[in-house]
């Protein structure tokens, strides 16, 4: 049985594997799938229409289902975002060689794994007062058959690190949750893979430059590189990042970062590692994957994770260090 099922045998689909939302063509697909498929994403829809695409993804369930939770396959398209970023840590994980045991109880992290538990989140644009803009896209021109030209615009990197914070504070409280059950395993690291896609937005940032990513900034308390340059001779006498020890919402209220730049609050919150790309969840570039570790807990030994970055973090005699890896 194919997980794409349902748009694979609807006869009404429109045959076609692309939508531009602003043609008649996109928004009557569109508006089928709101009718007869409500819930399935137009992401879905096109990943089904590709063979390749749809091939792949396919052949990654049949490999990882046993590993999945039961009801995977029934949500799948309308879940699609979080169902195919749950696959991509799959692969990773097996890529790294980390063994990924089968679940046996009905409730619990999405992966139980020689490296600990993983929790998945994929961190969307949000529909709130902190969502992340949306990047305004060229128009297309049906007359000439090309683009309009758009104005550069900024990264919104203050409302991605919300949303960001926001994914990291609930894959918390669901541990909080686990902690007292019987099958929890209290010595075992935790850890958050997060896709920090954002609807897109986000894929202008280079994961791989701490400058550029909303992750180590928000985990350390880090904001932007801040030089000093002598202007006699044009030479750098001092770089260093600036310190944004908390982030402020669209409402005015602050709240503290820097999870990983201090000790824990507590076992029940305590968070061993994050795994996180900004890639669309739909497609697999584990290059772009970083992993990252708590040295104030000291329980995940990212040495284990050798695809993608790695951030190596450890307690040093008067603060600690962060070693970036790719």
């Amino acid at each position: 049985m194919s997980i794409f099922d349902e748009i694979l045998s609807c006869k009404d689909c429109p045959d076609t594997d692309v939508i531009f939302i602003e043609t008649d063509e996109g928004k009557a697909t569109m508006a089928h799938l709101e009718s007869a498929h409500p819930g399935v994403s137009g992401d879905a829809f096109v990943t089904a229409k590709r063979k390749n695409d749809r091939d792949r993804i396919q052949n990654l369930y049949d490999k990882a289902k046993d590993y999945l939770d039961v009801d995977f396959s029934s949500k799948f398209l309308r879940e699609f975002e979080a169902r195919t970023w749950e696959m991509a840590v799959y692969q990773y994980l097996v890529e790294n060689g980390i063994t990924v045991n089968k679940n046996v109880q009905t409730e619990g992290p999405d992966f139980d794994t020689s490296i600990g538990y993983v929790e998945c989140k994929v961190v969307k644009r949000g529909d709130s007062h902190n969502a992340v803009p949306v990047m305004q896209a060229a128009t297309y021109n049906e007359e000439t058959g090309t683009f309009d030209d758009v104005d550069a615009q900024p990264v919104p990197m203050n409302e991605i690190k919300l949303r960001f914070s926001s994914a990291y504070a609930e894959k918390t409280r669901k541990y909080e949750g686990y902690y007292n059950k019987d099958w929890y395993d209290k010595e075992k690291p935790k850890l958050i893979a997060i896709n920090w896609y954002c609807g897109g937005t986000a894929l202008v940032a280079n994961p791989m430059n701490v400058s550029t990513n909303a992750v180590l900034q928000v985990l350390f308390a880090t904001g932007y590189p801040k030089l000093v340059i002598n202007t006699k001779d044009n030479s750098i006498t001092s770089s260093e990042l600036t310190r944004e020890l908390t982030l402020t919402n669209a409402k005015g209220a602050s709240f503290d970062v820097g999870y990983f730049a201090k000790p824990y609050d507590s076992e029940e919150s305590r968070i061993d590692g994050i795994i996180h790309t900004n890639s669309w969840p739909g497609l697999y570039y584990p290059e772009r994957f970083m992993a990252v570790n708590n040295a104030f807990s000291n329980k995940f030994d990212i040495k284990q994770v050798h695809i993608g970055g790695r951030a190596f973090c450890k307690i040093e005699e008067d603060g600690f260090s962060v070693k970036m890896e790719h």
